[in-house]
């Protein structure tokens, strides 16, 4: 099995959100893999410094819908 990570940057207009994943090029033997992508948030800049939370990529048949849930 290889390791990889992925990181993100939401550029928004009143400042950026940044997120990571890691995962295995491959799924581990007897697991079901997610049809989704979780990212955690590790923090922004602007109104989103600091943050933490996930961000969620639905993968769907024509276009890919990002979920953003940021903590309080």
């Amino acid at each position: 099995f290889q390791g990889q990570q992925c990181t993100l940057d939401l550029v928004l207009q009143r400042g950026a959100i940044t997120a990571k994943t890691a995962g295995l090029d491959r799924p581990l033997p007897n697991q079901t893999p997610s049809p989704n992508d979780v990212f955690a948030v590790t923090g922004g800049t602007g109104p989103y410094t600091g943050a933490d939370g996930t961000i969620t990529i639905i993968h769907g048949t024509n276009a890919d819908t990002f979920v953003v849930r940021l903590s309080e």
